[in-house]
């Protein structure tokens, strides 16, 4: 995109995710990149500038994008990107994402660890005694014990901990913005008190929980641990281990989810662990419950 006016309302559009809308750092750039190839594309086919796009001009994106085999995730987010800046853009009255479909998304296999595999993940990141072994092993238990996303917990500052025996908590500032109070079971308590006394001083000055200092220099994780440097953990925890399956982050999150409805706990107040903004989101989970179900009765009734 060469127009210079173009970059500055993009550039304007990024500072109002972040400042106003309190979107996490990822989507900020997601979005922003979104506009940004957009408006690449408009100028390669001469379209006219980024500000004055059409509906038919969105249409013709989004279909390119499926030609030549973009996810169908991806071109969502896309949309998504566009539709926020459109509706954001000043002196404009019309949006020109209105009535373009998102793509179906195709519904994710869930496929959480069982408790007997996290613990076995834990019990193996614990035998590292060396400062990374240490970092991770916290990691991977905060993952474990709270459900948080990935960005969340790159972004947890030691100020947002209470490991206090009266209260045990953590205060989380979820997507949009929104805050949330997680309490810190005791396993983690224990282990997150061993990390803050034993590797913790060792970054002196950081407000980051999670600290690295040579995590992303001049990018938004500088300083602590990225969504990258967590997703690497988790992948070698899971494979050092021995536990079949795609590890990733969220895979956690969908565990702890997972183990705190079977335990009895109802969808709202797992909603509000989980910071979702629908209860609809959380029931998603309950599938998985219905499968052990029948797998229990299949185990009677057909053997």
């Amino acid at each position: 995109m060469t127009d210079g006016g173009s970059l500055e309302v993009v550039a304007r559009f990024s500072a109002h995710l972040h400042g106003v809308q309190g979107f996490a750092p990822t989507t900020v750039a997601t979005y922003t990149d979104a506009v940004e190839r957009f408006g690449r594309w408009l100028a390669t086919r001469d379209r006219g500038p980024l500000i004055d796009a059409h509906h038919r001009d969105v249409i013709a994106w989004m279909t390119e994008q499926a030609e030549v085999g973009l996810a169908p995730a991806t071109r969502a987010l896309n949309l998504y990107g566009l539709r926020s800046f459109y509706r954001w853009l000043p002196d404009r009255a019309d949006d020109p994402t209105d009535r373009v479909p998102a793509p179906r998304i195709p519904p994710r296999d869930i496929t959480p660890y069982r408790a007997e595999e996290c613990d076995q993940i834990l019990d193996v990141a614990a035998t590292d005694p060396s400062r990374g072994g240490r970092l991770a092993h916290a990691v991977l238990a905060t993952l474990r014990y709270t459900g948080l996303r990935c960005a969340e917990v790159c972004s947890l500052q030691t100020g947002d901990l209470d490991l206090h025996a009266d209260s045990r908590r953590i205060e989380v500032v979820g997507k949009g913005g929104m805050p949330r109070v997680v309490p810190v079971a005791w396993p983690l308590r224990a282990i997150l008190a061993a990390y803050l006394s034993e590797c913790r001083p060792m970054e002196v000055g950081s407000p980051w929980l999670f600290a690295n200092p040579r995590s992303c220099v001049g990018g938004p994780w500088e300083g602590r641990l990225s969504p990258g440097s967590v997703r690497g953990i988790v992948v070698r925890a899971g494979e050092a281990a021995r536990i079949a399956g795609r590890h990733h982050p969220h895979r956690w999150r969908h565990s702890f989810a997972t183990e705190v409805l079977t335990a009895g706990v109802d969808v709202h107040t797992t909603q509000r662990l989980l910071g979702h903004v629908k209860a609809g989101t959380t029931a998603g989970y309950l599938h998985l419950l219905d499968d052990d179900l029948c797998a229990a009765v299949g185990l009677v009734f057909d053997t």
